[in-house]
């Protein structure tokens, strides 16, 4: 892949994990991560290493379908190190209803994947 189409994976990598966190595709959502990756939330507050890991975590924090949220990623910054390797931050702005607490969220914040 040359460089442009490499950035346009990235983006469209991401697109699919924020759709499919918010749709509750769990096992879907499982493809946007490999084996080894590592994720870290909330300035590192919370940190997991393996993919079991984070799906653990994303499905305990928003797997309850008391939880709608809506995520939406900006502005992106998209590096390529080499064929193997890329960085990117992202604008982040979520919503989210708690419906029984009758409760909502809104949240922004900046993913920095690399």
């Amino acid at each position: 892949m040359n460089r442009l189409e490499t950035i346009e994976a990235i983006k469209q990598l991401k697109y699919r994990y924020f759709r499919l966190l918010d749709c509750k595709l769990w096992d879907e959502l499982a493809d946007c991560f490999t084996e080894d990756a590592t994720a870290a939330y909330d300035d590192g507050r919370y940190s997991f290493q393996g993919r079991e890991a984070i799906l653990g975590f994303l499905h305990g924090a928003l797997g309850s379908h008391d939880v709608v949220s809506v995520h939406h990623g900006h502005n992106p910054e998209i590096v390529v190190r080499d064929e193997n390797h890329a960085e990117g931050s992202w604008a982040l702005a979520d919503y989210l209803i708690f419906r029984e607490a009758n409760t909502r969220l809104r949240g922004a914040a900046f993913y920095r994947d690399g």
